[in-house]
């Protein structure tokens, strides 16, 4: 019997995140620019450290501790990447009204 917070979180929620995610993101970025879910966080100019800063400002506005072993770069690729593991691992949805 699978529990509900053993299940894969509905595409619909990770769309939520990936929003956030590029809101977040944007703040970054020296140069407006179209954003998208799947655009590389590289070719937008964001290293190693724009994801630490990412990851952080993501901590804070959705109240959740992000586990360093999850720092695998798999996940840092693009924004729908990130909603994925924030949704499947954290269970995280988006930011609470």
């Amino acid at each position: 019997m699978v529990q509900p917070n053993d299940s894969v979180p509905e595409a619909h929620n990770y769309a939520a995140l990936e929003a956030l995610i590029l809101e977040k993101l944007a703040l970054q970025l020296m140069t407006p620019t179209t954003l998208a879910a799947d655009v590389p966080f590289s070719s937008l100019g964001v290293d190693s450290v724009g994801v630490v800063i990412l990851v952080a400002e993501l901590e804070s506005t959705l109240d959740f501790v992000f586990n360093p072993e999850d720092l695998d770069m798999k996940y840092f690729s693009n924004a729908a990447s990130l909603a994925a593991l924030l949704g499947e691992k954290y269970h995280l949805t988006g930011p609470q009204a």
